[in-house]
């Protein structure tokens, strides 16, 4: 079900704050939240429009003749709000962005984590669970969207076909649509150059845990367990940075991480 990457990274950054860092370091841990009780939930809804005019589009493609029943099945219950339970970690193919540094400035201090790709790529949890970049865009989205599921649907051959029943033809087709819903978002976020590392599964169970954000009880899960891929911090601007750094190296070697820590090269003041 994973599909391959359009482009390669060697390491990738999860912008936080101290707080975060010491959690992330001290369980050996990344948090995947629900990405529909977020602030930036709005960010699925883009991709779920993406899959709504693409899935609408493939009715009248001859090639998928045998897919229409199960594809029209799968449209009209998006169209109705049914999707899996969607975790994602964030992380950004950058590591001294001034848009990311901002999110954290004021009253906390940012800092970023730097992580090897393919160490992430370790961390994925079962087999609807990939790592990819995002792609921006509705246009760009709804044709990379038909463009994917019309491959995987040409792809499975008569006898797989015949050998499904309706249930488990609509069953593929819903699955693939949704593992491409979480890969897009609306075109005005593209400086954040952002990729994720994705879990969904349809219901909640034991692993899910909460957090409070604000008035809502945000679901999460836990991906990895012991020593994280890490290849070095970078300390955000701050009141006093260099003293920031001294104690995240002491914090890091505390816990058995030999990785540099340096420091933001972007001219802002918090």
């Amino acid at each position: 079900m994973n599909a391959p990457t359009n482009k390669a990274a060697q390491s990738l950054a999860h912008y936080t704050n101290l707080d975060g860092l010491r959690g992330i370091i001290e369980s050996g841990r990344l948090r995947a939240s629900n990405v529909a009780f977020l602030n930036d939930r709005e960010e699925l809804v883009h991709g779920i429009k993406c899959a709504k005019r693409a899935v609408s589009t493939m009715l009248k493609d001859a090639k998928l003749r045998q897919w229409k029943e199960p594809i029209a099945q799968i449209a009209a219950q998006i169209e109705n709000g049914r999707l899996p339970n969607t975790y994602a970690a964030c992380f950004c193919e950058k590591s001294d962005l001034l848009s990311q540094w901002r999110g954290y400035g004021g009253k906390e201090q940012g800092v970023c984590l730097v992580f090897e790709a393919r160490g992430l790529e370790a961390m994925r949890h079962g087999k609807r669970s990939f790592l990819s970049p995002v792609q921006y865009g509705l246009i760009n989205g709804k044709a990379a969207l038909r463009d994917s599921l019309r491959t995987r649907l040409l792809a499975i051959d008569v006898e797989d076909f015949t050998a499904m029943d309706d249930a488990g033809r609509a069953r593929t087709v819903y699955d693939v649509v949704s593992e491409l819903i979480p890969r897009f978002k609306h075109k005005g976020f593209e400086a954040e150059l952002e990729w994720r590392l994705v879990v969904q599964h349809e219901t909640l169970r034991s692993s899910v845990q909460f957090r409070t954000n604000g008035n809502v009880l945000v679901p999460f899960i836990e991906l990895g367990e012991g020593e994280l891929p890490l290849k070095y911090v970078r300390i955000g601007p701050g009141s006093d940075p260099e003293l920031t750094q001294r104690s995240v190296e002491t914090f890091l070697a505390a816990r058995g991480y030999e990785v540099e820590v340096v420091m933001s090269r972007v001219p802002f003041r918090t």
